[in-house]
């Protein structure tokens, strides 16, 4: 769908994979192990050295009583391109990563998404959020997240304390029987792009400037040219930086500013240096950069353009249905 401000160059994608029913445990928890260990090696990958943008983010996603896993981008990139790296980090670094990923490290993993299922809730709102997600998704299973229930949850009445112990099956507990053997079958199955299984939908939301228009700064080029500047000890302006940032500006505005700091730079800074930065100033090409950014249409996606026609073809999933019977919460 084109982005409604029609001067706003960037193009984003939410790209989700759909896992399944949250009410399969097991498979709940792999999903949320798969997310805690994607979710270093994506913004390694899509931002750090593919630098797409600023707005990179993966993790896990539970709605409509379903479990998933998404990556956003945000980017002056077109979003074809962005669903391009997203299926070559997928299919080729995360299977990577898993390969090569040591017990030691897989029982890291689990161990560090363990902790975050038993940390103690900061406040009321966070703990009256999760039972009330429980609530609203019909399952009533508030022993997900932890085997028993806090004061600020018993305050909300006599009702609730017949959860203690609670019903369902605790994620932490279930956490620690994972295999890695596991959780590559899972990626197999769900994520890879090479399975036949899987399940996804990617949503795009695309400029609507022309490509053949003058070209606009695309703002990760400049973070190593930063580094660099301060790096040889060249001082630059961080707050007038980013109001030029902020400003959408051409790719020569920027090397403006670069040029003009690097000509105020300190005479300890060596000619070498010097000489350094200004090949870096002079590679801050947007047109340039952008050349190998070639989108590349994936022949097996299908391309919806009636949102309410595609929805109206799923089949009706069965309903949620309360872990325990509701009897169970009478007093």
């Amino acid at each position: 769908m084109p982005l409604p401000n029609k001067l706003n160059p960037n193009s984003g994608i939410d790209y989700y994979l759909q896992i399944g029913p949250s009410t399969d445990d097991r498979l709940r928890a792999l999903a949320a192990l798969f997310a805690q260990v994607a979710h270093e090696p994506c913004f390694d990958t899509l931002r750090t050295k593919q630098q797409l943008g600023y707005l990179v983010s993966s993790g896990g996603r539970a709605q409509s009583g379903m479990v998933g896993f998404h990556i956003l981008v945000q980017s002056q990139n077109d979003s074809v391109y962005l669903e391009n790296c997203i299926e070559s980090f997928l299919k080729e670094t995360m299977r990577e990563s898993l390969d090569k990923m040591t017990a030691e490290e897989f029982e890291r993993h689990k161990q560090s998404l363990i902790d975050k299922k038993l940390q103690k809730v900061k406040n009321l709102y966070e703990e009256s959020s999760r039972l009330w997600r429980a609530i609203g998704d019909g399952t009533f299973d508030f022993g997900r997240r932890t085997s028993t229930l806090t004061p600020a949850a018993r305050a909300f009445g006599p009702e609730l304390i017949c959860l203690s112990p609670p019903p369902g099956v605790n994620d932490a507990e279930l956490l620690k029987t994972l295999t890695k053997s596991e959780l590559v079958d899972f990626y197999e199955k769900y994520v890879d792009p090479a399975s036949g299984e899987r399940r996804k939908a990617s949503v795009h939301i695309r400029t609507q400037m022309d490509p053949s228009a003058a070209p606009v700064f695309d703002v990760a080029l400049a973070e190593p040219v930063v580094a660099a500047f301060a790096t040889h000890g060249v001082p630059a302006d961080d707050a007038a930086l980013a109001e030029l940032i902020a400003s959408q500006p051409a790719p020569a505005a920027v090397q403006a500013f670069f040029r003009a700091a690097l000509a105020a730079a300190p005479e300890s800074v060596a000619a070498a240096a010097k000489d350094e930065l200004s090949k870096a100033v002079d590679a801050l090409d947007a047109g340039k950069a952008r050349e190998k950014n070639e989108p590349v249409w994936d022949e097996r996606n299908v391309r919806i353009e009636d949102v309410k026609q595609w929805k109206s073809g799923f089949a009706t999933t069965e309903p949620a249905r309360p872990v325990v019977p509701l009897d169970t919460f009478r007093v």
